[in-house]
Parts: C-alpha cells; structure tokens; sequence
C-alpha cells in the first residue's frame, strides 16, 4: 500500500459509514420505494459537506430509452448527485442512485 493509499484509508470515519448504512438499511425501498431512501441519502450527503442536487426522474421518458430497464414500475423516483466540488475545470461528484436500487433490490435473506 502506498503512502497515498493509506492516507485515504486513515480519513475514512468506518464507524460512521456502518452507522449510516445501518440507517439507511433500515429504510423500505423495495419495489419502486426508494425515494425516501434517496432522500435520507441527500441529506447524509448534505450534513457531509457536499453540494447536493436532486431532480424527479422522468420514468415515462426515461422508457423510450432502447437500453431502458426496470424491474418493477416506478412512477416516482430522485436522482441524487452529490459534488466535492470545482478542482480547476473539473467537478468530482457522486451518484449514490445505482447504490440506492442495489440496496432495495435484495429481500431479506438474499444477497443484493
């Protein structure tokens, strides 16, 4: 491991992150009930210090895709983008959407 490396493992706060996740579990999100999960995920993602951006998904547009995919009907669902922030012309963001479908995918006593 290089000094880099260690540094980044060093500052991650795991207690915390097993706390949020314990939470954020805890949330029902299965079969197309994940918005408050989004929404629980935005505000962790505020109270960290990211600029946080959310916009309702367009599930009836987002159908017309050809690589469109759902595995249950949604008509209510966030995209949740959080930002670290500009580093010369470049913003380093994270999507936790993929993370929340993942999550609410699994029923109890299966792997997601």
């Amino acid at each position: 491991m290089n000094s880099l490396e260690k540094q980044v493992l060093d500052a991650i706060d795991f207690e915390g992150l097993l706390s949020f996740l314990e939470r954020l579990i805890a949330i029902p999100s299965c079969d197309g009930r994940e918005t408050t999960a989004q929404e629980a995920v935005a505000l962790h993602m505020e109270a960290c210090g990211l600029e946080v951006d959310t916009w309702e998904l367009d599930f009836e547009q987002l159908q017309k895709h050809p690589s469109c995919f759902q595995e249950v009907h949604r008509e209510h669902g966030l995209g949740v983008v959080g930002s670290l922030g500009r580093v010369g012309s470049t913003t380093t963001s994270m999507s936790y959407r993929q993370a929340i479908r993942r999550i609410g995918a699994a029923r109890p006593g299966e792997a997601p």
